[in-house]
Order: C-alpha cells, then sequence, then structure tokens
C-alpha cells in the first residue's frame, strides 16, 4: 500500500494540496507529472451522469489545479535553486540535481516533517513513525542551526540540548560568550536561586552578524525550534534574556540588537480571506508571535547559502552542524527509499 494518497479533496488546505502533489511524484520515481492528471485526482461523490453536475465538478477541479500550479511557482520563486520542482509545458517536473544539494535536500526534510500524522495527502505515521525522542527532531536542529547562519550570513551556535559533545549548559554560554567579542561576561558565580541544572533555557539557535574590527555591537539572532504541530505556542519570549541573568551579567553590548526567531518545517496556511501576505504580517506584527518565522519557503534557501557561497569554511565564520549535514542527507535518502518502496505490510 503506497503511503501518499491516490486522491486528494478539494476543502484541502492549499499548502497540503501542493505537498501533496510533490510527494506523488517523489513517490512515483519519475521526473514528471502530467498537470492534465491532478483535475482526476478528486475525491467526488458527483453524478457522472449529470452533464450539468459533471461540469461543475470539472470547473472546480480546473481552478483548484489553477491555485495549485500558481503555488508552486510561488515556491520556486521563493527558494529558487533550493526548490526541485517547476510547472513547465504542461508538466510538474522534478529536477532530480536539485535533491542532490544541501538546499534540495533541506526542502524534502521539511516537506517531510511536515507530515508526521495521517491527513488529507499522506499516511504520515505510517511513513515516517516518528517516537518522541527520534533523531529526525536533532536533525531538524542541525537545519535550523545552518540556516541561521545563511541567514545573518554570520556565526551560529547550536545551543539547543541536547548538544553533539553532550556539552554542558555553562560550557555553551561561555563558547558563545567568548566568541561573539560582546563584552558578555558570566557571572563568577551563578546567583543561589539559579537552577543547578539547564538544558537549554529555552534557547536552540544563537546567531551574530560580525564586525569587520570584532569590536562589542553586533546584531543578534536567539532561535528557538519547533518541529511539532503546537509549533505557534512556542516563539522566543521578547525577555528571553532575563532567564540567563543568573549566569551572565545583564549588561552587553547588543543587548538591545537581538531579534528573535522561530523555525519551523511547515508551511504557513493563508487565513480565510487573507493573502499569505496579510497572514504573516498579523502573525509576526499583531500576535504574541512576534518573532522571525523561518519556515519551509526560507530555511532551504539559508541553508542552500551556506554551502554555495561556502560560509562555514571560507569565510572565517563559525557555523555549527555544517559538518553534521551528513545525518540529514542519509535521513531524507533513507526516508525517500521508504516513499518509494512501502513494506507490502502497510
Amino acid at each position: 500500500m503506497e503511503y501518499v494518497k491516490p486522491s486528494i479533496s478539494k476543502e484541502t488546505s492549499l499548502p497540503i494540496a501542493v505537498d501533496w502533489i510533490e510527494l506523488r511524484l517523489l513517490q512515483s520515481g519519475k521526473s514528471d507529472l502530467e498537470t492534465s492528471s491532478l483535475s482526476r485526482m478528486f475525491d467526488t461523490n458527483a453524478d457522472e451522469e449529470d452533464p450539468d453536475v459533471r461540469g461543475q465538478e470539472d470547473s472546480c477541479a480546473e481552478d483548484c489545479v489553477g491555485h495549485w500550479l500558481d503555488e508552486i511557482e510561488r515556491r520556486k520563486n521563493a527558494l529558487k535553486g533550493s526548490y526541485p520542482f517547476s510547472v513547465n509545458g504542461g508538466k510538474i517536473i522534478l529536477d532530480k540535481e536539485k535533491l542532490k544539494s544541501p538546499g534540495g535536500l533541506s526542502y524534502l526534510f521539511c516537506l517531510f516533517l511536515s507530515h508526521p500524522k495521517n491527513n488529507d495527502a499522506i499516511d504520515g505515521c505510517d511513513f515516517l513513525n516518528l517516537t518522541n525522542n527520534d533523531p529526525v527532531r536533532d536533525h531538524f536542529q542541525i537545519i535550523a542551526t545552518i540556516a541561521a547562519g545563511g541567514y545573518l550570513r554570520g556565526h551560529s551556535i547550536s545551543f539547543g540540548f541536547p548538544r553533539p559533545q553532550g556539552e554542558g549548559f555553562i560550557d555553551v554560554l561561555k563558547r558563545v560568550v567568548n566568541l561573539s567579542h560582546d563584552g558578555a561576561k558570566l557571572q563568577h558565580t551563578p546567583y543561589p536561586a539559579a537552577p543547578s541544572r539547564v538544558k537549554d533555557a529555552g534557547i536552540d539557535v544563537v546567531s551574530w552578524i560580525p564586525s569587520n574590527d570584532d569590536l562589542p555591537g553586533k546584531i543578534l539572532l536567539i532561535g528557538q525550534v519547533a518541529s511539532g504541530e503546537n509549533w505557534a505556542e512556542k516563539p522566543v519570549n521578547p525577555n528571553i534574556l532575563n532567564s540567563l541573568e543568573g549566569w551572565l551579567h545583564p549588561n552587553f553590548a547588543s543587548k538591545s540588537n537581538m531579534a528573535r526567531g522561530l523555525f519551523i518545517p511547515f508551511c504557513i496556511e493563508q487565513t480565510q480571506d487573507a493573502s499569505l501576505f496579510e497572514t504573516f504580517h498579523y502573525l509576526c506584527a499583531t500576535t504574541n508571535l512576534d518573532n522571525i518565522i523561518f519556515h519551509r519557503d526560507r530555511i532551504p534557501f539559508y541553508v542552500g547559502r551556506v554551502f554555495t557561497e561556502s560560509l562555514h569554511t571560507d569565510k572565517e565564520l563559525t557555523i555549527e552542524r555544517a559538518d553534521d549535514f551528513h545525518h540529514v542527507s542519509d535521513w531524507v535518502k533513507d526516508a525517500l527509499g521508504r516513499l518509494r518502496n512501502p513494506p507490502a505490510t502497510v
């Protein structure tokens, strides 16, 4: 039994419908999919013998397919070389070479991770079969750390717990302080009431733009990684640095130059009667979710930038986890293999 659903409902949201198209093409192992075949893939209860009803169904299907193709073009324009799909000559094309690039692999990773449960597009529970402590969660931390460095073209530290080398909280905090050269200092002794054991104080990524003279005063990004459906409940708190004052002196040069970011693998769904622009504006400006949202339209692009511009090797930047990207690549290749060759008992 195939993981990707053979047909789709007209009521399916635009992002999930286009994900379904991408997953269908990936599952097929082919390089293209005829756009004319999409309108025949709707679940329908229409009376096929009634020409009026059938005509209405066909017109609705054509409208839906048109919106789907527009969304593929929008994703391509946003992600550029990190998006492996395109529309050309009545076909949806899969560029298999782009699948081998860090940006393309990051896109597939985010696409797969966006569907951990059963939905209109895919039997995600059976496909991913994720556990609570599944390594895929750390793989997303790898991607987020790299993407933050690509976004700022700056240093990026994987702050979140667990850390690959088993590093403790104080050790990683000290490393950020020493590397940033921003005048921050650790408390000689932690506040007596400060917790004795801290994982990461709610911080997963710390990134900043270095200055040419390496003196204090920089743009700082504090990031949180959220790979679950409750991501909207996990923005970085505007007072996040206050939680570090038990170990870090409160006054340092860039404290007022801090941006907050939330890294998620999902595409943002437009709210009813609103454009994607308006939806983002609402999320980032008028709700508690006033973070920079790094979602599937952004993360693969900035991961790709790190590798295409060799930021982690040629620019004297510390972008942690770039050397761990092979874990992401291996996981994606394994998941792609399972997608195309599901077990007979599924």
